[in-house]
């Protein structure tokens, strides 16, 4: 085959499509159509057109439509990540933006989860700290006892 008839052949899946037949329209509204491989021809046409079968055609716009598909699938991850590459820290450089929002999700999550432990921490020694100002409001005891209290209502709130 020359450069011209490689050039005609399209790709798929496995290999190349060959085209069945081949045409050329003429000036004069006329259509010429050649069969097999071109370059056995001796007075080919200047531009020919390829023919397919129609399976041929039918798997190509099956492939095209699937291909339309993944473009907007990643178009709408691009554009709803786009923050995610605007925002990007020196140490996030070269990173796929799909790395990076693992690695920011992760951090969150591990952020959240100990300022939750430290709200829980600190709800149980306010506790503690109202427990052991009443109980000293009762005795009527200082400061001295409030500190002897809070300890105490900690070991028994220790697991």
């Amino acid at each position: 085959m020359t450069e011209a008839d490689t050039s005609r052949t399209h790709a798929r899946e496995g290999g190349a499509v060959e085209p069945v037949a081949w045409v050329e329209r003429t000036e004069d509204g006329l259509t010429r159509m050649w069969s097999g491989d071109l370059s056995k021809w001796a007075n080919r046409p200047a531009n020919p057109e390829p023919l397919y079968s129609q399976a041929t055609v039918d798997t190509l716009r099956a492939q095209l439509e699937a291909a339309e598909r993944f473009k907007v699938a990643f178009e709408e991850w691009h554009a709803k990540t786009e923050w995610v590459q605007e925002t990007a820290q020196p140490r996030e450089l070269g990173k796929h933006r799909a790395d990076v929002l693992r690695e920011r999700i992760q951090s969150a999550e591990a952020r959240a989860e100990a300022a939750e432990a430290d709200a829980i921490r600190w709800r149980t020694w306010r506790a503690l700290d109202e427990q052991a100002a009443a109980d000293i409001a009762w005795t009527g005891g200082g400061a001295e006892d409030r500190d002897a209290a809070i300890a105490a209502r900690t070991k028994e709130a220790a697991p």
